[in-house]
């Protein structure tokens, strides 16, 4: 048969099917396997020709998207209707439907919408029936399951690589090109809030390998960042470190989407889990661990041996005091012993100082710039809103000041970082991307705070002790410090010619900028505008353009101001 034959069985067949309403004609319809068959008879797609397909395609995907309403709508009673009805004396998958949509957008290379859109559709649909025995075979689909992670995979990366590349091309037309970075990120919105409705689908081993693969991601997007840095490559060294930093700055995008996109606490912690956690599963280990266990499944093991261990049982190797913050290049190795249920008996897992942590901090204390200080806080600031940021986490993390032992270094908390911020002679010059820095370091101290704050209070100490330690602590410091260096800014530019003669205008002005004034004639800090949420969809903070516009002395003046304000309300 022609493909328009066939186009046009496949046509009359869903228009029969959607048009039957009494229960004995579909039971008659797809009784004796025939749908199934029909339905398997189409795949893999490359049995046919580029020209076929553009025939057959569009009208195979509305076949099974009749066929998964039509169950969806009675998944009760026609469910076994659409499960392979001979048995393993039949060459047919258990679930054909479900086989046949994750074939489909694993195979379809070229970038039709609306195939990728409804196939993603029917296998959530199909996720999310009730019953127990679709479930159960859902989650014994693991070749179904491997093909669609794999196309996530696959699409996520290309977003991510699509981002890097609008970032560094070169620009002609900044309205049009922010459009078309614009649209690679709604697409990356997409993509993650399908695997956010997936997750909510609760089917259990399903989200085991749905978090492992996006783990896995994670680390994959913070290698090649790192790997960047430190292969030599036959570019300058001025070329490497603006690919690094381009990279990076995609890299801390990506995530801050992550955690404003989806909500599933579990698999946000393991994310955390493996960024900041003082150690992080060594390569070495990663492979080892592979020929031991099931390969999807060893990042969440290694993870979880990790979080499950308060005490490291170092080896061989000494690893230095301030290792364990994450400032030492060594890759020093530990072992954990952990227990996994696919595993018999016990497995060592070795691990090295984090260096995704260490990058992290350091660009969060100003080192790398403030593009790279932008997008770190606002990632950050994400996570700490998320529900599954809690006080125990960051202790367990070391985010938040050990008070408990006394020889712990700060360099590695995210306070002692923001402080270091602070700290930094940033405040002589202005730029856009600088004073969007300077409110997004604000806005993270303002929610930093609190925790730092129950960390202190951890032992039910004194309020004097409390307040000492709150005092002492090295945001506090910090923010002193910018208040400090940004009045003696202010106090110069107000006797510069030019400047004295309005400076009270700008002060009026900034100070109306934070504030709102009500009808009661009282000022009420509005800081919402300022926090990093109000920058998540700023899209131009990935272009260099903005990076690269210095202000003339009015605006400095203002900056000057702006930082000083902000650091006295925050403090």
């Amino acid at each position: 048969w022609t493909s328009l034959v066939k186009a046009q069985v496949l046509q009359s067949i869903s228009i029969l099917i959607s048009n039957v309403s009494e229960p004995t004609s579909i039971f008659y319809l797809l009784s004796n396997n025939s749908i199934n068959e029909l339905i398997y008879a189409f795949v893999p797609l490359r049995q046919f020709t580029e020209e076929a397909l553009d025939e057959i395609l569009p009208v195979y995907i509305s076949f099974l998207k009749t066929l998964a309403l039509l169950l969806a709508d009675n998944s009760k009673h026609l469910f076994h209707f659409f499960c392979n009805q001979n048995g393993s004396s039949s060459s047919l998958p258990t679930f054909p439907l479900l086989y046949a949509a994750c074939e489909v957008i694993s195979s379809v290379s070229r970038n039709d919408s609306f195939v990728q859109t409804t196939c993603l559709n029917i296998i959530l649909n199909i996720f999310q029936l009730p019953e127990q025995e679709i479930r159960d075979v859902i989650g014994e689909s693991f070749m179904e399951q491997t093909m669609l992670f794999s196309y996530l995979a696959e699409k996520l990366h290309g977003r991510y690589e699509t981002i890097c590349e609008c970032m560094a091309e070169e620009r002609v037309n900044l309205i049009e090109h922010g459009d078309k970075l614009e649209c690679e990120v709604a697409k990356l919105e997409d993509l993650l809030h399908f695997v956010n409705d997936l997750l909510w689908c609760s089917q259990r081993s399903v989200n085991v390998r749905a978090c492992e693969f996006v783990v896995q991601f994670v680390v994959s997007m913070l290698n090649e960042v790192i790997n960047l840095e430190v292969i030599e490559t036959h570019q300058t060294k001025e070329q490497k470190k603006k690919e690094a930093t381009l990279h990076y700055q995609a890299s801390m995008f990506f995530l801050n989407k992550v955690y404003t996109t989806i909500d599933y606490t579990p698999l946000l912690k393991m994310i955390l889990l493996a960024l900041f956690h003082p150690y992080s599963p060594a390569e070495s280990q990663i492979e080892e661990m592979s020929q031991t266990i099931r390969k999807e499944l060893v990042l969440t093991s290694t993870l979880n041996a990790i979080a499950q261990n308060d005490f490291v049982v170092i080896d061989s190797i000494k690893v230095k005091e301030n290792d364990i913050n994450g400032r030492n290049t060594m890759e020093d190795l530990t072992t954990h012993v952990i227990e996994d249920p696919d595993v018999q008996g016990e497995v060592s897992v070795s691990v090295r100082s984090n260096p995704y942590r260490r990058k992290m901090l350091t660009s969060l204390s100003g080192s790398d710039g403030d593009g790279c200080f932008l997008q770190t806080a606002m990632m950050i600031e994400s996570a700490m809103i998320s529900e599954c940021m809690d006080i125990s986490l960051l202790r367990k993390l070391g985010l938040v000041p050990n008070y408990c032992n006394l020889e712990q270094d700060d360099v590695a908390t995210i306070g002692s970082a923001l402080g270091s911020f602070f700290q930094s002679p940033r405040y002589k010059t202005s730029s856009v991307i600088g004073k969007h820095a300077f409110d997004c370091a604000i806005s993270l101290s303002a929610w930093y705070a609190p925790r730092l704050l129950q960390a202190a209070a951890g032992e039910e100490l004194f309020t004097d002790c409390v307040h000492s330690r709150m005092q002492n602590s090295a945001v506090f410091q910090g923010l002193v410090n910018a208040k400090r260096l940004c009045a003696l800014e202010c106090a110069k530019l107000k006797a510069m010619p030019g400047i004295s003669e309005f400076y009270s205008d700008l002060v009026e002005a900034q100070i109306r900028s934070i504030f709102d004034n009500n009808e009661c004639a009282a000022f009420s800090c509005n800081l919402a505008h300022l926090s990093t949420q109000s920058h998540l969809h700023a899209i131009q903070f990935l272009l260099p353009t903005s990076r690269i516009l210095h202000l003339n002395e009015i605006e400095n003046a203002k900056f000057a101001i702006h930082s000083m304000l902000l650091s006295k309300l925050c403090q």
